[in-house]
């Protein structure tokens, strides 16, 4: 073989050495860029199975960037009514999009209502009047400990967190969705991480599995399925998770989203958060399922 022959051949191999994508190596992110060109975005990205931070982007806020945990606050409400007893998933109520529950008016995001609702749906739909009821029944301490076990209150053991306790929030009806206490990324990749593992990883770990909480797990399938998260769907494995969207100021105007989520959804590899300062909790999700895409 000639040299030019050499030389077209080396320069062919070279060629298809460059085009191919390069995996990640373990332990290291691919690029995000629906995260990246997204302003504000704050994603965290850990290892279901070791409970490590990976990163993200604009990892460096995990701890800076707080806001209201909004409707993520429904896993904490569920989870302290599982831990109570009298759970039942078959539990209904009607949302029209209004009422008063224990003397305070309460409308729920939906305007015209969810109907006749049971848990399932009405946690996927992210129904806030379904959860107020349920939460009105649910004391203070119980609500308190079901948050803390899940990693919402209190340190979540990443490296960089600042020292210092949080203040303990006070959690009553005016609040019971998450509009009282301020949570970070981090807090929420905790979240995300304990409900992965079924409660492996949490802080002070304890049991979410079984029976008892199966409802849980099918709420978070069917909210990304058919439900608010379903931004985050993927065609080729399953996704579970739960959105919250937060007013940001007084006027009502200006909200900001989270999602908080793990997949494949029978046996984790990733727990992500992503909180979408100028968007909602639907917006939150279709990043995060572009993240899920290329991480796996």
């Amino acid at each position: 073989m000639n040299h030019g022959c050499w030389l077209r051949l080396f320069l062919l191999l070279l060629g298809l050495m460059v085009a191919r994508p390069v995996a990640p190596l373990p332990g290291q992110l691919p690029p995000l860029p629906e995260a990246e060109r997204t302003s504000g975005v704050v994603v965290l990205v850990a290892d279901a199975r070791t409970g490590k931070l990976l990163g993200g982007v604009r990892a460096d806020q995990a701890f800076q960037r707080t806001y209201f945990p909004g409707s993520i606050f429904k896993i904490a409400i569920a989870v302290a009514w599982m831990q109570r007893g009298g759970f039942n998933s078959r539990t209904e109520f009607t949302c029209t999009g209004h009422d008063t529950v224990a003397g305070t008016p309460v409308r729920c995001w939906l305007g015209t209502g969810h109907g006749k609702v049971r848990f399932v749906p009405a946690f996927a739909g992210s129904c806030n009047l379904y959860f107020q009821h349920i939460a009105a029944g649910i004391s203070h301490p119980e609500l308190l400990r079901a948050a803390k076990q899940l990693g919402m209150i209190g340190p979540c053991n990443f490296p960089g967190e600042p020292i210092g306790a949080p203040a303990v929030p006070q959690i009553n009806v005016q609040n019971l969705l998450g509009e009282s206490f301020a949570v970070s990324p981090a807090q929420m990749l905790r979240l995300a991480l304990t409900l992965a593992t079924r409660g492996r990883l949490a802080i002070a770990p304890f049991q979410l599995s079984g029976t008892r909480y199966r409802p849980l797990y099918q709420g978070l399938r069917q909210c990304v399925q058919k439900g608010t998260g379903k931004g985050a769907w993927h065609r080729a494995f399953t996704v579970s998770g739960k959105t919250g969207t937060v007013y940001r100021d007084g006027t009502r105007r200006r909200t900001a989203g989270w999602f908080v989520g793990f997949a494949p959804a029978d046996r984790p590899r990733y727990a992500v958060v992503v909180l979408n300062p100028n968007g909602t909790g639907s917006d939150a999700a279709g990043i995060a399922g572009a993240v899920f895409g290329r991480l796996m």
